[in-house]
């Protein structure tokens, strides 16, 4: 594939391209003809979605709401879904 990716003339569209431009530079291959990265493209498209650590929040509350509805009391959400302590241990 490195013919492919150093030609110019075949347009590509990748998804993350700055993770996959560094692993075919890590091979030897220097990419030619980047046309567009969807990862950013989709940011662009609709900036009001949240981030990842938005999602990563979202599960929180919702784990936080299922345990409440199971045992009638929150509780400590982030200990039932595991704390993690220095040197990432579980506590």
């Amino acid at each position: 594939f490195k013919d492919y990716f150093e030609d110019e003339q075949f347009q590509k569209v990748f998804h993350n391209y700055s993770f996959e431009r560094h692993i075919l530079q890590r091979h030897g291959i220097k990419l030619q003809g980047f046309h567009a990265d969807t990862l950013h493209l989709a940011r662009l498209y609709d900036t009001s979605r949240s981030s990842w650590e938005g999602a990563v929040q979202a599960k929180i509350q919702a784990a936080g709401a299922q345990q409440e509805h199971d045992e009638g009391d929150a509780g400590d959400v982030v200990g039932s879904l595991g704390e993690v302590g220095q040197a990432g241990r579980a506590l």
